[in-house]
């Protein structure tokens, strides 16, 4: 009974400072982290809560691995206070722990309110600090200060993105679709450790900002935005699927084929890159495709489709291999609203040029006398010149041609009758002269 009784006490010292906007009474009744990072700097007349004379018939005290938490009915909201030992309590030693509990004073860690109409809740700790840091996140994006997103940004984007990219990555990265500017904050849900807040743009577009608390301190972990095609698209999934994607375009603009084949799959390398020393030249235009803003992200665990461009003119496709996405394929629509298969169409060269490869000379043996030396224990010296048939016009192996040719067997047969065994088609060549490699549009 002790222990409630001055839970009740923390209770109404917190409520009666809060209301009277007493900073300095409500610190010595509010947890450091929470006082600090939140009551002090926020508005407190926005967020009203009971006066301290309120007393509910209903008042519930729940208590678990030491902490208490109140929960007083309203008329409106359902107010949930959680409390801890005071700091001084939480030095004391084992032995001392349990009747340091129920003597030392309780202090206010956190308050939710949870809306009874419909059933949304919401923060104090996220309600003052979220709205800005929130704000602070979605203008470092579009200023491409990466410092800043790194800091409120949440550990994940920072391992998986920021630490990532430089820059100048940062600054190719498109944003036309992520809303800026003047942002109104609609409204405000907390469920556990998220919060999300979802803001209105001067044009009507809503957007919202997913936040959790990673060590008291609240980080952005998603915006979400009407897309192209005003679906809604995920920021957080864009970001992880093109650093790959604009890792591999700017790779493609340097020459650098080192970084060309660590962006993509296996199966790429070895069907490809492993043939060539060198970018092919035309697909120059292909890096500035890349560079446009995702449309859409189809994903599974393993596979993610990406459609990139307004007119999904061109599809990424990415595989993930040890826990990071690479490419695997890309697809663009080229001039004549064909379909071009980077991957595919670059493995089909590689092949034709292996086979309208010239062969090697032709070595022209001949004795060099009649008996055979001991020495040489019958070893024959080639002698003559080297003979280099004329290359092959590229083109690809087809079906026999009409040409037939007849073969005997050694079974004896009647005069004038027919053999029956059938006639067999030689291999021939098709030496149709190919295309010249597609090229892709500006």
């Amino acid at each position: 009974m002790l222990r409630q009784a001055r839970a009740i006490l923390a209770v109404t010292a917190f409520l009666d400072a809060y209301n009277q906007q007493n900073l300095e009474q409500l610190q010595l009744v509010t947890e450091n982290r929470f006082y600090n990072s939140s009551l002090r700097i926020g508005d407190l007349s926005t967020i009203p809560l009971p006066q301290p004379d309120h007393a509910p018939e209903n008042v519930q005290i729940q208590s678990f691995a030491g902490k208490l938490t109140v929960i007083l009915p309203a008329t409106e909201n359902v107010i949930r206070l959680d409390l801890q030992a005071s700091e001084a309590a939480a030095t004391t030693t084992d032995e001392k722990q349990e009747l340091a509990n129920v003597e030392s004073a309780f202090v206010v860690s956190d308050v939710t309110l949870y809306d009874q109409q419909n059933g949304k809740q919401r923060s104090l700790r996220a309600a003052f600090t979220a709205p800005a840091r929130a704000m602070l996140f979605i203008s470092a994006l579009h200023e491409h200060d990466l410092p800043v997103l790194r800091q409120i940004s949440s550990s994940q984007l920072n391992e998986g993105v920021w630490s990532r990219i430089d820059q100048d990555w940062l600054s190719e990265f498109p944003l036309e679709s992520v809303p800026g500017g003047q942002l109104e904050l609609v409204e405000t849900n907390s469920t556990g450790a998220a919060t999300e807040l979802q803001f209105q743009s001067s044009t009507g577009l809503l957007c919202s900002v997913t936040m959790e608390d990673e060590n008291g301190t609240l980080v952005v972990t998603d915006l979400q935005y009407p897309g192209a095609d005003l679906a809604i698209s995920s920021l957080k999934t864009q970001l992880f699927v093109s650093v790959p994607i604009i890792d591999f375009a700017r790779a493609w603009q340097n020459s650098d084929l080192d970084t060309v084949r660590k962006m993509t799959s296996s199966d790429f390398n070895r069907l490809v890159w492993g043939n060539l020393e060198q970018l092919p030249e035309h697909l120059s235009t292909l890096p500035q495709r890349l560079k446009r803003p995702v449309a859409s992200v189809q994903q599974t665990p393993q596979t993610a489709v990406v459609s990139i461009g307004q007119d999904n003119a061109t599809t990424v496709t990415l595989v993930r291999e040890a826990g990071e996405w690479v490419i695997d394929e890309i697809t663009c629509k080229t001039k004549n609203n064909t379909v071009l298969h980077v991957r595919k169409s670059l493995r089909e060269d590689i092949a034709a040029r292996f086979l309208s490869k010239p062969a090697d000379g032709i070595q022209q043996a001949a004795w060099q006398s009649e008996t055979v030396n001991s020495k040489t224990d019958g070893v024959v010296h080639a002698v003559g010149q080297t003979t280099t048939p004329p290359p092959r016009r590229r083109g690809n192996l087809s079906l026999p041609a009409n040409h037939t040719q007849t073969t005997n067997t050694n079974t004896p047969t009647k005069p004038g009758s027919r053999s029956k065994t059938p006639a067999r088609k030689t291999p021939g060549l098709d030496l149709t002269e190919e295309p010249a490699p597609t090229e892709l549009p500006d």
